[in-house]
C-alpha cells in the first residue's frame, strides 16, 4: 500500500471529512410509527409504499424459507401480517442500508462482500438471541451494523483515488485497509447517527479479546467467525461450528439447521442482478483454463434467468461460461438438469474468456448436507473425466 494514500486516508478521517450516508428515512419513519401504543397496519402500509425497492423487499422476503407458510403472499398487507412488525422494522433498516452498501463505483465489489456478511452477521445473531429468548431485534441490528465502518472506509478510498487513480491494488489488498480502519470509522457514523451506547460499545470493541464476554457482544463475535467459516467451507455441519469456541452446543445445532436457508433470505435484499447488462465493457483478464466436460447450468436471481456452461471445477470453486459478464460477491442459485442439482454458490470474478463470453469463478455456499454430498460426488466424478 502506498503510505501517501494510507496517511491521506488518515488525515480525511481526523479533519472529519467524512461523508456519512443518512440514517435510512424509511426505517427512522417507521419506529416511530411502531412506537405509537395504537399504531395501524394502515400507517405501516403507508411507510412502505412511498419506497418501490423497500416495498418489494418486503414481499420477496416474505415468501423467502424463513417466513414462508402455506400460500405464497402477494400483497404488502399481507407481508407485514407474516413477518410482524417488530421484525419488520429491522428488515427496512436493513433494506435502507442497502442503499448505501450497494452504491456503484471502484470498490463496488467489497461492498457487496460487506453487505452480504454483515446480513448474514445480522441474523445469525438474531437466531442466537431467539433460542436465548433475548431481544432478537437488539442482536439482529448488532450484527447489521458492527462492521458499517468498512462501508464509510471503502468510501474514503474512492473518493481518494478520484485524485490518485495511479495508485492501484487489488481487492485483497484494499480489503485488508478496510479491515484496519473499519472501527474508526464505524464510531464515526455511530456518533453522527447518535446509536445507543451499546450499540457504540459493540462496534468498537467487537475485535476486542474481551475476558469472557456475554449477550451481544458474544453473539456478534461468533458471528463473525461463523461468517468466515461459510466463506471458506461449501457446507457448516453441526460439528464444524463446533469449532466456534464462543458457540454452544444447542446454538451449533441451531445454525446448522438455520444456515442453509440464509441465502434465500440475503437474495431478497438484492437490488439488482448479479449479471452487467452490457457484456461490452469488460476487461481482457486472464483466462482460466477448461479442465473438463463442460456441462449445462442455469443460473438464477434478482429476477434474472441465465444459461451457461459449468467448464472448470474443484470441490470447492468451480466457472461457469456465460454470455454476460457478472458483478463478483453475489449469491446466485445455480441448477444443473443432469445430475439433477440446484445449489446457492457466490460468485468470486467474473474474466474474459477466449471465445468472447465470460468465465464466473464460484464457491458453493452454505450448501445443506445432501447438495453438499452431491456436490462432492459431482466434482470426483468429473475429476475423472478431465
Amino acid at each position: 500500500m502506498d503510505q501517501a494514500f494510507e496517511a491521506a486516508l488518515v488525515e480525511r478521517v481526523q479533519r472529519g471529512e467524512v461523508h456519512v450516508p443518512a440514517y435510512p428515512r424509511a426505517a427512522s419513519q417507521l419506529s416511530q410509527t411502531l412506537g405509537a401504543p395504537d399504531f395501524s397496519l394502515d400507517e405501516v402500509l403507508r411507510v412502505l409504499r412511498v419506497d418501490d425497492v423497500l416495498a418489494a423487499t418486503a414481499l420477496r422476503v416474505a415468501n423467502s424459507p424463513f417466513y414462508a407458510r402455506g400460500e405464497p403472499v402477494t400483497t404488502l398487507s399481507a407481508a407485514v401480517m407474516r413477518i410482524g412488525s417488530k421484525e419488520l422494522h429491522r428488515l427496512v433498516l436493513a433494506s435502507g442500508l442497502g442503499k448505501a452498501f450497494n452504491r456503484p463505483g471502484p470498490l463496488a465489489a467489497l461492498r457487496r462482500r460487506t453487505w452480504r456478511q454483515s446480513l448474514l452477521s445480522a441474523v445469525i445473531c438474531e437466531r442466537l438471541a431467539m433460542l436465548a429468548r433475548e431481544s432478537a431485534e437488539e442482536s439482529f441490528v448488532a450484527g447489521l451494523l458492527h462492521d458499517v465502518g468498512k462501508v464509510l472506509t471503502i468510501t474514503v478510498i474512492e473518493e481518494l483515488l478520484v485524485d490518485r487513480p495511479f495508485v492501484l491494488q487489488s481487492d485483497d489488498q484494499w480489503w485488508q485497509v478496510v479491515e484496519r480502519y473499519h472501527v474508526e470509522l464505524g464510531m464515526v457514523l455511530a456518533a453522527r447517527w447518535k446509536l445507543p451506547e451499546a450499540l457504540e460499545a459493540i462496534i468498537s470493541d467487537h475485535h476486542l479479546d474481551v475476558a469472557d464476554p456475554a449477550g451481544v457482544l458474544r453473539r456478534v463475535q461468533a458471528s463473525d467467525e461463523v461468517v468466515q467459516l461459510l466463506e471458506t467451507e461449501v457446507s457448516l455441519s453441526e460439528q464444524t461450528l463446533g469449532t466456534v469456541a464462543l458457540l454452544t452446543t444447542p446454538e451449533c445445532q441451531t445454525l446448522a439447521d438455520s444456515i442453509p436457508h440464509l441465502p434465500e433470505f440475503i437474495e431478497a435484499f438484492a437490488p439488482e442482478s448479479p449479471a452487467v447488462e452490457s457484456a461490452a465493457a469488460a476487461r481482457p483478464l486472464p483466462v482460466v483454463a477448461n479442465t473438463g466436460a463442460a456441462l449445462p447450468v442455469t443460473l438464477v436471481a434478482a429476477g434474472s434467468t441465465l444459461t451457461g456452461e459449468l467448464v472448470v471445477h474443484s470441490p470447492i470453486d468451480f466457472v461457469v461460461r456465460t454470455a454476460t459478464e457478472g458483478r463478483p460477491n453475489w449469491l446466485v442459485q445455480v441448477k444443473l438438469a443432469e445430475p439433477e442439482l440446484t445449489f446457492w454458490a457466490n460468485v468470486k470474478s467474473s474474466e474474459s474468456a477466449p471465445d468472447g463470453r465470460h468465465d464466473w469463478t464460484m464457491k458453493p455456499f452454505a450448501l445443506a448436507s445432501q447438495p453438499a454430498r452431491q456436490w462432492a460426488e459431482l466434482s470426483r466424478a468429473l475429476a475423472k473425466v478431465a
